[in-house]
């Protein structure tokens, strides 16, 4: 009965102790992979620590703004998010679940780009990262090395890219360059 009660404690202090042990990128490929896959499986510490810790500032940043609490810090929602707490699971990443459309994600396919074209491409505002192509989407998402493991940059690939201003037309000859009515004003 003794070694019963042993090993079920035991047990119980796995379940309870191996889903912080996250797995790390150990290949840029496997980065966003692994998040995609911790998305859809909701494992949550994994896909908080599988961000890149500039994408991890970012979105502590969006969910304070968004909250408006002055009661909440950075420091306590860090640790919300590290820990898997149930208010950030049911909101952020509940969220981020369904406005992602996470099913397709998980069937993506990511390789990593050669030196070669992580050079020559211009979507990567972020020279210390390293891009992989994500298909059948066919887009890039960023990945950063970070403590010799790799990190998927989410915030840097979806929310920092930005498309080129387009450059203004000149006003057509006669035309107002100020608002306001036409030239003399009412």
């Amino acid at each position: 009965m003794k070694v019963f009660k042993c090993l079920s404690a035991l047990l119980l202090a796995a379940c309870l102790i191996l889903p912080v042990w996250a797995r790390e990128a150990l290949t840029p490929q496997e980065a966003p992979d692994l998040f995609f896959e911790a998305v859809y499986k909701m494992d949550y510490i994994q896909a908080w620590q599988v961000l890149s810790r500039d994408s991890q500032e970012r979105i502590i940043k969006l969910v304070l703004e968004t909250e408006k609490d002055p009661r909440l810090q950075s420091d306590a929602l860090r640790k919300l998010f590290e820990t898997g707490d149930r208010a950030v699971q049911r909101g952020f990443w509940t969220q981020l679940r369904l406005s992602m459309d996470i099913e397709t994600w998980n069937k993506q396919t990511f390789t990593e780009l050669t030196n070669e074209q992580n050079q020559a491409n211009q979507n990567n505002p972020n020279p210390q990262g390293r891009l992989v192509r994500v298909m059948p989407a066919d887009i890039t998402v960023i990945v950063k090395q970070e403590n010799q493991n790799w990190k998927f940059g989410f915030t840097e690939s979806f929310f920092d890219r930005r498309k080129p201003q387009a450059t203004p037309k000149p006003a057509p000859s006669g035309a107002p360059t100020q608002p306001g009515g036409p030239k003399g004003g009412t």
